[in-house]
């Protein structure tokens, strides 16, 4: 590997804070000028959009890899790194909703009671999203790195058939 690990974490964190900053700004340029739409969004309406700001940091950074490396991941990195982004993308995002929360006036006390209350079915929720997290951030570094392999060796068939 040219680069190292940290690298690929790095700009995987990048990514996921441009994405998040890019559906914040949209969201709010949204309720800004057009707050009918966003008043009338059905619960879970942001869930489609949840699972791209996940999911396209992935996909970027997989495109950005066979840039630099030439290769695909072996079995071992693939699944290091699909757990690493979902590792890294939780924390991002708690540190986020606790910031949310603390900044519209809700104290730490008061987020830790709530999570005590629910606390086993917050467990398995999340439980639940962080093994379906890995599968897809597996699944896309793979798609999308296969992609890629193909789209070099056609590229090189052409340049060979041209030569």
């Amino acid at each position: 590997m040219s680069r190292s690990l940290f690298h690929y974490c790095l700009l995987y964190v990048n990514y996921y804070f441009a994405m998040l900053f890019c559906i914040a700004l949209f969201v709010g340029v949204l309720d800004a000028f057009v707050p009918d739409v966003t008043e009338g969004l059905p619960d879970g309406a942001g869930t489609g959009v949840g699972i791209a700001a996940a999911l396209v940091p992935v996909l970027l950074v997989a495109l950005r890899f066979y840039r630099n490396e030439h290769r695909q991941l072996s079995g071992r990195e693939s699944w290091l790194l699909a757990v690493l982004f979902t590792v890294l993308g939780l924390i991002v995002s708690m540190v986020l909703f606790l910031g949310m929360m603390v900044f519209n006036g809700y104290g730490l006390k008061y987020v830790a009671q709530v999570l005590a209350v629910s606390s086993l079915q917050f467990a398995f929720v999340i439980g639940v999203y962080t093994f379906m997290l890995i599968l897809l951030n597996k699944l896309v570094l793979w798609s999308s790195l296969r992609a890629q392999a193909k789209q070099a060796a056609r590229r090189a068939a052409k340049e060979d058939n041209e030569g």
